[in-house]
């Protein structure tokens, strides 16, 4: 019985390890501040990767119905801390074949191992591009 408890508890110890190195990878590189707003209007902070490409600044998304994706569908109007800057855009999801698999590459030359890391572990995803365009902020 206790090479079973052991056992369990070693393997527990390994997941929550693993879980660990996978959120300190995944703040590897640039990672920015995407805020959006959920459906009470509250504003919400999610941690990105983000890429450049053709003069516009790329995020993307695992395609599942969740989080920022769920919320910039609804609404696009969002804000984008990068560097010390924090400037509005409307997200642009953009799901065309050629463009996923450009974010991607692009996603995986910025970020190396740590991209096909995630990509691994979340497995049988299907990646969506979404395109942040600049528009004037509210006064």
């Amino acid at each position: 019985m206790r090479r079973i408890v052991r056992g369990v508890l070693v393997l527990v110890g390994v997941l929550v390890a693993f879980a660990a190195t996978l959120m300190v990878l995944s703040e590897w590189g640039e990672v920015v501040v995407l805020h959006s707003r959920a459906e009470s209007g509250e504003l919400r902070a999610t941690r990105l990767w983000v890429v450049d490409d053709a003069g516009a600044a790329w995020l993307r998304s695992d395609g599942r119905e969740r989080g920022w994706f769920t919320r910039v569908a609804v609404n696009p109007e969002v804000e984008l801390e990068r560097g010390d800057q924090r400037l509005p855009y409307n997200a642009i999801v953009v799901d065309t074949p050629e463009t996923v698999a450009r974010v991607s590459a692009l996603m995986r030359e910025k970020y190396g191992f740590t991209d096909a890391l995630i990509e691994f572990v979340e497995g049988g995803w299907t990646p969506v591009a979404v395109r942040l365009d600049a528009r004037e902020a509210s006064p």
